[in-house]
């Protein structure tokens, strides 16, 4: 019986690779995602120590820079919450696209699973039927009951 081959084969291996690009882009997008978020982060402390430093006497330049400060502080908070959630968003769509990946090899695999069972269970039928026609032909032969030439 001849070898187990998967007709599919280069199929499994495209999408495995398929799968492989789509984890390098989700991992990408996560940390996009997450430098976004750090620097959100960061805008957000400054913002909050800007509003607290005014324990001393402060004169009318100190307050309007002061207030300039915390308006584009202000300014800079909303774009990067903006840039974060789109960051987000893209990050979403690149898992749903892992899974979708890793679905589409892993259906292959079963099916290849389910193959190489199947071929397995043939090729144990035929060393069976094979092995059982040996023993049969070496039982007539030890009795005197086979073909003669």
């Amino acid at each position: 019986m001849k070898k187990f081959s998967f007709s599919l084969e280069p199929v499994l291996n495209f999408r495995a690779e398929k799968e492989e690009k789509a984890v390098l882009e989700q991992s990408l997008a996560q940390g996009e995602h997450q430098r976004r978020l750090e620097a959100l982060e960061g805008t957000l402390r400054r913002l909050a120590g800007a509003g607290e430093e005014g324990k001393e006497k402060i004169t009318a330049e100190d307050l309007l820079a002061r207030t300039l400060y915390i308006d584009y502080l202000t300014e800079c908070r909303d774009k990067q919450q903006s840039a974060v959630e789109k960051a987000l968003r893209d990050l979403e769509i690149k898992r749903r696209l892992l899974t979708e990946a890793r679905q589409d090899r892993m259906i292959l695999e079963k099916l290849k699973s389910r193959l190489r069972q199947k071929y397995l269970e043939d090729l144990n039928k035929w060393e069976s039927r094979i092995n059982d026609d040996q023993c049969t032909a070496l039982t007539y032969r030890k009795k005197g009951l086979g073909v003669r030439d």
